[in-house]
């Protein structure tokens, strides 16, 4: 299981935040271990979320830009990532595996949730829908600590006096600021109250003992010059895995973690070989791989506001390259406005109230590099970048992004348009292709499809849920399916829609007429073809044409099996009688009837 939560950094109890109250992550960190270089790829959720989803970087995919679905820039229609046809959401082989997988509920992937990727994604998805003892692998992502909630929960107590909060240096000590760095830590108390609920579930359904859960944030903290910045503040969270048996309890691990290991690594716990696309690592199990010496971050467009920066991160130091000094880091995104603080400081800055390190986020330029010590800087309002005594730092990061940008494709250096006109050509979302049911010799049937990368699913229909086609459909599994096929980004594969009643009566098919004398069965064919297996299981022929009629030989039950496309249908019929010419009427009893 994973609580995943919004915004915030490592202001929480277990991290050593005298100030933040979470009993409840404290509690897990003391049954867990708690990573102390845990960190997004990205300042802000989509970019971050798409890696997780796909455990690929965002800038090799196009999920670079925040963000593409909304708020894009003028001549740029809102689009949806077109992904490579060999990357798909890591969910999938999980599904495939057996796993009931759940969403609960944010997914903002830069694409529309593949219907393939979850059994059940929405705000009642839960692993208690899962079949008895089926296993599961279930997210819930706790929205309370989102920036917005620094002003939609305006009207919530303040659990810690304004007056007790620590200012970082870059901001300018007032009762504004104040409020709004307390309103974040009433949040994330808030936040704590809800892991608490899920982790009292957890325990009410017996699952504490055969559960491995994760804990943490989508990126750094919400407050201006932490969310959407790649130094330390907007990348560094708090991340925590809690082992059924305990395992490491209430141990520090400081290895270096990306959350491209997020995919890899759960694959990996389940039983399944990492895809070789992924750009991550198994960080924890039997299975763990080798530490990297830096982590990689990114950060571009932020809703209509187009920068270039790139950041390379260690266990001290994180080192940015900015494409655009000429800019200013600060971005004038138009939703951060709605925090009070940031209208206060825009305020004094126009007055000329801040100070000059309060200023450095808003001066007309930025350096073209920067490199700030973490550890001695937390705020990280020093840089060193021409500091003589950190060239040899500079130097070897400077070094190993430079390596970084040979080895990985980064379309951040690509304009978004032709970016957008490769994956939309025309402005119009590409089509998935068509996908057909096709009868295999010796396996059943198969869905067949025209597109490379697609995912595919069918769907019994009367049933809830799709199913991630796995492997194909036998002739001894009655009932009507249809079928799909998805790929990122692109427009769901054409599909029958749900029909009511009697659905081959639908398609205007009035009987089966059977003849027992040398056991002959005839009738219409609604579909475009039409297979007959006997009670064993061999195919006794095959029908492309509107009529048919087969010869069943001394089968006192054969199995029909349509075919249209989409649509399968798979239906018993009984050829017992005495009567001469019996007709068998079983298209106009329920469709699971024989």
């Amino acid at each position: 299981m994973w609580i995943t939560c919004e915004d915030i950094s490592c202001n929480v109890g277990a991290y050593g935040d005298s100030i933040a109250i979470t009993p409840n992550i404290d509690h897990l960190a003391s049954e867990g271990i708690r990573f102390d270089n845990a960190c997004s790829v990205a300042g802000v959720c989509s970019p971050s979320r798409a890696a997780i989803i796909t455990g690929v970087y965002p800038t090799k995919i196009g999920a670079h830009n925040m963000r593409v679905n909304w708020f894009t820039p003028e001549g740029i229609d809102p689009y949806e990532v077109v992904a490579p046809d060999d990357i798909h959401c890591f969910t999938e082989y999980l599904r495939k595996e057996g796993y009931f997988c759940t969403n609960n509920y944010k997914t903002d992937y830069q694409f529309k949730a593949p219907f393939t990727a979850w059994d059940e994604n929405g705000k009642q998805a839960h692993w208690r829908h899962r079949q008895e003892g089926q296993p599961f692998f279930s997210v819930f992502n706790i929205m309370t600590t989102h920036e917005s909630m620094l002003w939609k929960n305006a009207d919530h107590e303040l659990i810690i006096p304004a007056e007790k909060v620590r200012v970082p240096a870059y901001f300018p000590d007032t009762k504004t600021v104040r409020n709004d760095i307390a309103r974040n830590y009433a949040n994330i108390f808030e936040m704590d109250q809800e892991v608490g609920k899920l982790l009292a579930q957890l325990e009410a359904d017996g699952l504490m003992d055969n559960t491995i859960i994760f804990f943490y944030s989508d990126h750094g903290g919400p407050l201006p010059r932490q969310k959407r910045e790649i130094n330390n503040g907007g990348l560094q969270v708090p991340f925590i895995v809690r082992y059924p048996d305990q395992h490491g309890a209430g141990t520090t691990n400081d290895d270096l973690v990306s959350f491209l290991d997020l995919a890899p690594t759960v694959l990996d716990i389940a039983g399944i070989a990492p895809k070789k696309y992924m750009d991550g690592r198994i960080f924890l199990g039997q299975n763990k791989e080798e530490e990297p010496t830096y982590l990689f971050a990114a950060r571009d467009r932020m809703d209509k506001q187009y920068d270039r920066s790139r950041a390379v991160r260690d266990k001290q130091f994180v080192y940015i390259k900015n494409y655009y000094p000429e800019k200013q880091w600060y971005m004038d995104v138009a939703y951060r406005k709605n925090i009070p603080m940031m209208r206060e400081m825009l305020e004094m800055k126009e007055a000329g109230t801040l100070n000059d390190i309060q200023m450095q986020w808003f001066n007309p330029t930025k350096p073209a590099e920067q490199l700030f010590d973490f550890t001695e800087d937390p705020d990280e309002v020093h840089n060193l970048i021409d500091d003589p005594k950190y060239q040899a730092v500079a130097d070897r990061m400077r070094k190993a992004l430079d390596r970084w940008e040979q080895e990985n494709v980064d379309l951040g250096a690509t304009p978004e348009p032709e970016i957008y006109q490769e994956m939309w050509p025309n402005r119009e979302r590409p089509s998935s292709g068509t996908v057909r049911w096709v009868y295999k010799e010796g396996k059943g049937f198969e869905i067949e499809h025209s597109k490379q990368g697609v995912s595919l699913g069918y769907q019994e229909i009367g049933a809830e849920r799709w199913q991630i086609f796995t492997k194909a459909i036998t002739f001894d599994q009655l009932g009507h399916y249809r079928a799909k096929g998805i790929h990122i980004g692109c427009e769901e594969s054409p599909t029958t829609p749900s029909l009511k009643g009697d659905p081959l009566m639908t398609k205007n098919v009035k009987k089966l007429q059977v003849i027992l004398e040398g056991q002959v069965i005839s009738g219409k064919n609604p579909f475009k073809s039409l297979f007959i297996f006997s009670d064993k299981g061999q195919l006794l022929g095959q029908s492309n044409d509107k009529k048919f009629t087969f010869d069943a030989g001394e089968n006192e039950r054969i199995t029909l099996a349509f075919v249209d496309e989409q649509e399968l249908l798979i239906q018993d019929v009984s050829l017992n009688g005495n009567k001469k010419n019996q007709k068998n009427k079983f298209f106009n009893e329920p469709l699971r009837g024989k």
